[in-house]
């Protein structure tokens, strides 16, 4: 679609949004027209009076990144990535170290499986 396209599809889109608005503009009681009125103004009021808005979305910014941001959203990502790898290393280590103490240990694994054991080891271990 060009650019001129685009602008008469979104003008036409505009003024479509309008009437709409303006149809139903007869249904709204005095008070809540004039509280819009009101914050309408407040808001106008507060704008800087240089003040210019694109409406080109989100997808137009995520296109138009600039060469620092990029490559800020790249380190980023690597960051994550390299976090979850670490993670993923640690949990494998406390894996093969819970495996190295029940073997280095001097009782069958199945005493560690009986109900009573941790109830045993806390009466006959020195405090």
């Amino acid at each position: 679609m060009s650019a001129k396209n685009q602008a008469d599809w979104e003008n036409k889109q505009a003024k479509e949004i309008v009437n709409l608005l303006d149809k139903d503009l007869a249904n709204i009681d005095p008070l809540t027209t004039s509280k819009l009125k009101y914050a309408r103004e407040k808001a106008l009021s507060q704008m800087p009076a240089n003040a210019t808005f694109n409406h080109r979305g989100i997808l137009y910014l995520l296109g138009t990144h600039t060469h620092q941001q990029k490559i800020r959203l790249i380190v980023i990502g690597l960051l994550l990535i390299l976090g979850v790898f670490l993670m993923i290393d640690q949990n494998a280590q406390d894996a093969h170290q819970s495996d190295a103490y029940m073997l280095g240990s001097e009782l069958p694994p199945e005493a560690y499986l009986n109900e009573g054991f941790d109830t045993w080891l806390s009466e006959n271990s020195p405090p």
